[in-house]
């Protein structure tokens, strides 16, 4: 199996025709593979299987999203018969993250191993075209954005899968790719009219970059003159509402001289960024579009939510609870709505203070009522859920769902305790793998006898409902291959992360960290 470089997803998309198109970062160089099924038909037997392999990888990442889009519509910012700022129907939430204290996604499901699957399926042919290592080099935030983009199609041949770079790409192509990477709005007059510092992005050396939230982006900057550093926030092209509002709101609390306050911490709003369109673009114009704002840091930020844990000290969580309150007095108290009032928009720096970030607006579902968003009441709701949770991180964090879901593991583990007093021919993990196999298609039916190999870390009974494997990070399910490597830390493997569709006849089998 060919081993991968490390790469960010900056953007995947499907059509109504079985085909797709992916754009990574990879080693500081840009790739968009497109794949057309019709370049997908050798008549090879092994040109069929790789067919057969690519249209069900897409069905479950069709289906994935579609799952990711039913659960994104819980989170509401406003009526799309609303104006530009009240229509957004994300939320803009910022945060302001260090590289240190940035992580992914901790429990990753089954719809995104679907998605990871695929993305690797088509960039395994592209790996002999990517450089070996990065650059090294601190691009500008000009130069990240604008970097070029290597073009290549996805087709089988002799049944092999094979990639074609294309150098000429169609014109509505690479300008529909500059849309989608590269952020701008537009800024009403009235936001021009704050006169708010202006950067130009070829001034600003990129330090760092994060994926949440996504796509991969810079994230923290330095200014080539002063060596001032900034955390940049990128606009949504698709929706400039909650940085207009942000923009708005941060000038106001600058000239209320908040952050001079004790009682009061958030971020202070240090410019605008905007791309330069020649070498001689002067700094002095006022320029209407703008790529980011920039925000000074916090220093090793961390999410609250990330802290409502028994284990936190009760003091710690008293001081949060008594500050977070009062910010947001301070807010009310100044004339300003908070607007998006939730546990993720406060964040504790590395000295255990409590910082109120993002003044984008929106509302969260399960923090605000839609009918009381962006008002005083709406951030009480909010930030009086986020109270309760400091003051009891066990019961003030479950939702009606979440209770439903613990009283069912609870029947669960009652159920496996009877189980366990007879004798067991398997392991706790093999049984949740054979289950799962239950539910795929025919050609995924009862793995061989080789991929049920047992754990040995899974000897007894142990819970590993929440353990995590293979490349993708995520728990067990459908057909899945072990590594006899001795102190293997992934152990299993899913048959689509590795792309294989039977276990290989070799008695032994070893995963590319641990050959």
């Amino acid at each position: 199996m060919v081993k991968l470089p490390e790469y960010e997803v900056l953007n995947f998309c499907f059509d109504n025709d079985n085909g797709c198109s992916l754009t990574v970062l990879a080693n500081d160089e840009r790739f968009h593979v497109t794949v057309d099924p019709k370049q997908l038909q050798d008549r090879s037997k092994e040109g069929k299987v790789i067919q057969r392999r690519y249209r069900r990888l897409l069905k479950r990442a069709k289906a994935a999203d579609q799952d990711g889009e039913e659960q994104e519509e819980t989170t509401q910012s406003g009526n799309e018969d609303d104006s530009d700022q009240d229509s957004e129907k994300q939320d803009s939430a910022v945060d302001v993250s260090s590289p240190e204290t940035e992580q992914k996604p901790e429990d990753e499901d089954g719809s995104s191993k679907h998605t990871n699957a695929l993305h690797r399926r088509i960039l395994t042919p592209l790996s002999e075209h990517i450089l070996s290592k990065p650059s090294g080099s601190k691009p500008t935030v000009q130069d990240w954005y604008y970097s070029p983009i290597h073009y290549y199609n996805l087709s089988t041949s002799s049944g092999k899968l094979q990639v074609q770079e294309n150098q000429s790409p169609p014109k509505s192509l690479t300008e529909r790719m500059n849309e989608i990477l590269i952020p701008t709005i537009s800024l009403p007059k009235k936001t021009l009219n704050l006169s708010i510092p202006q950067f130009s992005a070829s001034d600003l050396t990129v330090l760092s970059c994060a994926s949440d939230p996504a796509p991969y982006h810079p994230i923290l900057v330095s200014h080539n003159d002063n060596n001032e550093t900034y955390f940049l926030k990128p606009v949504d092209p698709t929706q400039p509402g909650p940085t207009i509002r942000e923009i708005d709101i941060m000038n106001t609390i600058a000239k209320k001289d908040l952050h001079s306050r004790d009682d009061f911490r958030c971020p202070q709003l240090k410019g605008l960024v905007y791309f330069s369109s020649s070498s001689s673009d002067s700094s002095t114009i006022e320029h209407k579009h703008i790529a980011a704002i920039l925000l000074s840091p916090i220093a090793d930020p961390t999410p609250l939510t990330r802290l409502l844990d028994p284990s936190t000290p009760e003091h710690k969580r008293k001081q949060w609870a008594k500050d977070a309150e009062r910010m947001v007095e301070v807010l009310h108290e100044n004339g300003i709505v908070w607007g998006d009032a939730k546990g993720d928009n406060f964040m504790v720096d590395k000295d255990d203070k409590v910082w109120i970030i993002d003044f984008g607006g929106s509302y969260t579902e399960g923090w605000v009522d839609e009918k009381i968003k962006e008002t005083e009441e709406g951030d009480w709701q909010g930030t009086g859920k986020v109270l309760t949770a400091l003051e009891d991180p066990v019961g003030g964090t479950m939702s009606e769902e979440e209770e439903k879901r613990l009283d069912g593991e609870k029947e669960e583990d009652e159920e496996l305790e009877g189980e366990e007093q007879t004798p067991m021919k398997s392991s706790p993990r093999k049984r949740s793998r054979d289950s799962a196999a239950e539910g795929e298609d025919a050609d995924e039916a009862a793995p061989p006898a080789k991929q049920q190999k047992r754990s040995r870390q899974s000897a007894g009974t142990k819970d590993t409902r929440d353990v995590k494997y293979c490349f993708c990070e995520s728990t067990s399910s459908g057909r899945m291959l072990a590594c006899d490597g001795k102190d293997c830390k992934r152990e299993w493997f899913h048959f689509e992360c590795l792309d294989i569709e039977e276990a290989p006849e070799e008695k032994e089998w070893f995963c590319e960290e641990c050959r």
